[in-house]
């Protein structure tokens, strides 16, 4: 059964046993937001309901509902969420990772932005440690200003999660594909967005989301640079331009072939893997997967 939403506005997340260590300070992030006429839609991917009840209860003023899932992927289980928002009414949907936190104003300046007509908002980044401790404010402050973010910027590089990015309902008008063994929900997510062809409106704004480096943090950042870890990153990109090209998106076969070309030119090639890292040590502040593109490909500041 879905409940009709209470507000315009849904705070989508998930929660699962490995990120209750960090729910009480995502609560607090959310319970200090300046725009309080939100839901959270919480997805439970197998935390003890009555253990999620109390942390929940603590925060009495956040309006939310908690709807258990299980024996699901979590592609499959964002998929539902993303549904369920849909089907409840929202017009907005904030994405939130339950393992982060926030600057109080994401939620006013994201609604804000699309009410003015954006359809995706995108917000920077702040790196903290698993404790909290900020390590690296606004990490992309001077490169997000700089790009243009299209399907030839996706298909390179990501800066859309789902913990930093808001979009409207409308663009929900296709059926959302995902790959069970590929767990990154959400750069195939918006792949799929830019890939309609439509118009899509992205603004970029001034808020941000503490971004916490563990190590089940899929992604993170990287501070330094190996052969194993730049492998890990290449095989997981191709398996996103395999998608890509099963959803036969346009021109991603040049892709293709540029992904094969880094592969014999710097990953096969010691000198080349050796010159590689040399000027990765010398940019600051990547987009996700940036790493696998080669220098002069790359947008620097």
């Amino acid at each position: 059964m879905i409940d009709e939403c209470n507000f315009e506005i849904a705070v989508a997340s998930v929660i699962f046993p490995n990120n209750l260590r960090f729910f009480d300070v995502f609560l607090s992030s959310l319970s200090q937001q300046t725009e309080k006429n939100f839901d959270l839609i919480l997805f439970n991917d197998g935390c003890n309901h009555i253990e999620l009840k109390k942390h929940l209860r603590t925060f009495n003023e956040i309006s939310f509902k908690v709807i258990d899932v299980e024996n699901k992927t979590p592609s499959e289980i964002r998929v539902e969420l993303i549904e369920y928002i849909k089907l409840a009414g929202y017009k907005i949907i904030v994405f939130a990772d339950t393992d982060d936190y926030f600057s109080n104003n994401r939620i006013e300046l994201s609604a804000k932005a699309i009410n003015e007509g954006a359809n995706i908002v995108v917000n920077d980044l702040s790196a903290v440690t698993e404790e909290g401790s900020l390590i690296k404010e606004r990490i992309w402050r001077n490169r997000l200003h700089e790009v243009e973010i299209d399907l030839k910027f996706l298909l390179r590089q990501n800066v859309l999660g789902l913990s930093n990015t808001a979009i409207t309902k409308d663009l929900l008008t296709f059926d959302i594909q995902v790959d069970k063994k590929l767990n990154l929900f959400d750069w195939i997510f918006y792949l799929q967005i830019f890939g309609l062809g439509k118009k899509v409106e992205c603004q970029f704004i001034d808020a941000t989301t503490f971004y916490r480096q563990h190590l089940a943090n899929t992604l993170g950042l990287k501070t330094k640079y190996t052969k194993e870890g730049l492998v890990n990153l290449w095989e997981i990109k191709g398996k996103v331009y395999a998608f890509a090209k099963k959803l036969n998106f346009p021109f991603v076969q040049k892709y293709i072939l540029e992904h094969e070309r880094f592969k014999r030119e710097v990953l096969d090639d010691n000198e080349g893997l050796k010159s590689h890292i040399l000027q990765l040590n010398k940019i600051e502040n990547l987009f996700w997967f940036e790493e696998i593109n080669f220098s002069n490909e790359r947008n620097t500041t």
